[in-house]
Formats: structure tokens, sequence, C-alpha cells
């Protein structure tokens, strides 16, 4: 496997291992704190890359149970390298594929989870421009994960009543909401993420809960170029201590 130079980004004092084939963006800031937005104990993270939502949430408090499922090697050593620069040894980083049911169930006990977060592919496999990077590849297509995967996996890991967080495109909302209720999750809760107001949403967040009854809460939208956005993501980036 080819060695890619690691970089340390300093997110309010907790450093994470980067490097150009894995990073993070506003949408897991985004998704991660909408997620916690309410409480939980016992986290997983699939498709962790090179783990930010895993640290984000360490950010709030440091003693809950976190999983974090990484497919590809280079992405889950950054995660470890990170875990122990900061001193964490409540993030268990789980190298492998969602998919295999059987790597998770021996990880993971079935049923046990409060809160699975999933960042996913934006992109269907072979849809749009091909990335040049097999490590961006998987990241932005589905070829190894898609939202129903995502699901699946959700499904077997969460608790009656536990919730499954997600980010993605607002052109796949229809397969996020079909995704979940295939898997035993209703979609409760949804906001719409506009760069400007005159743009169309570019991500839509969703929260969905194991079991429950059908209602959903469409959440006012944030628009990010607006006053009252800018004040929004300025709060949220004062809670990961990134004034």
């Amino acid at each position: 496997m080819e060695t890619t130079r690691i970089e340390w980004q300093d997110v309010g004092g907790l450093f994470v291992a980067i490097n150009e084939h894995h990073r993070f963006g506003t949408d897991a800031v985004l998704l991660e704190n909408f997620a916690l937005s309410r409480p939980a104990s016992r986290i997983c993270d699939i498709g962790s890359g090179c783990g930010i939502i895993p640290f984000l949430i360490c950010k709030r408090k440091k003693d809950l149970d976190i999983f974090a499922v990484e497919i590809q090697e280079d992405a889950a050593e950054l995660i470890k390298a990170s875990a122990d620069k900061n001193n964490l040894n409540n993030i268990k980083v789980i190298c492998g594929d969602v998919r295999d049911r059987e790597l998770v169930s021996r990880n993971i006990e079935n049923t046990s989870l409060d809160l699975v977060i999933c960042n996913p592919p934006y992109y269907k496999e072979n849809s749009g421009a091909k990335s040049k990077s097999e490590e961006r590849a998987k990241a932005r297509e589905e070829n190894t994960l898609s939202i129903y995967d995502a699901a699946e996996a959700a499904n077997k890991m969460l608790k009656f009543g536990g919730r499954f967080c997600i980010c993605q495109k607002s052109e796949r909302l229809c397969d996020c909401f079909d995704a979940m209720r295939k898997n035993s999750i209703e979609p409760k809760r949804m906001r719409m993420i506009y760069s400007s107001i005159s743009q169309k949403p570019w991500l839509v967040l969703i929260e969905g809960k194991k079991g429950a009854k059908p209602f959903l809460e469409v959440m006012p939208p944030l628009v990010i170029d607006s006053e009252e956005g800018q004040r929004e993501i300025k709060s949220i980036y004062t809670v990961m201590g990134c004034e």
C-alpha cells in the first residue's frame, strides 16, 4: 500500500490525522451537530473516513462508547493514530466492510446501540465523472457502501427506538426515506442545507428512529450565507472550540 503523508488538523485542541485522500468538510460537522442534538451513549459511525465525527463527539463527552467502521485500511490507520495522539481509548476502530454481518456482529452486539451515524458516498456507482483516486472514488460513489447498505447495518445495530442519522445530496432524499423504511427505520426529522436561498439545497440531514410510527418533522432550513445562518455556523464551530 502506498504511503501517504499525514497532516494534523487542529480541531479546537484535538488533533485529527488527515491525508490527501481522507479529509473532512462542513457536511460532516453539520451531521455530527444534528445527530448529537439529542443524547446517546453507544454510537457507531459507518464509513468513518479520517474519523472526524467520532472525534467531534469526543469533544462533547469523552466517556461514550464509539465504534468507527471504515473499509479503507489507510483511513482506519488515521483514526487509530488520532485516537492515540489524543489519548482516547473509547473509540474502537473496525477496519472492514459494514456489509459483512459476521465482522460487525463480532465487534458490535446486535440491537445494542443508541445511535448510528453515516456520511455516505453521495453518488450512485458509475454516475458522473470518475475520480482518478481509488480512495476518493470509494468515498464518492456507492461501489462499497450504498444508502441501503448503511440502513440495513443500522437496523441490525440499533436497539428499538435507536436513531439513524445520515446526510446526503437533496436529490437523493427519496432513496434515503426508502432505505430507512425498508429496514424498519422511520424518518422522523429532516433539515435542508442551502449555500444561498437563491440556490437549490446542496445537503439534507435526516434522522430516522427504529420501530417508530410515521411522523416527520421538517425543520427550518439552514441558509449558510444568511445572517442567521452565519450565527448558527459560528455557534457550531464555537462548540467545537474553533472560533
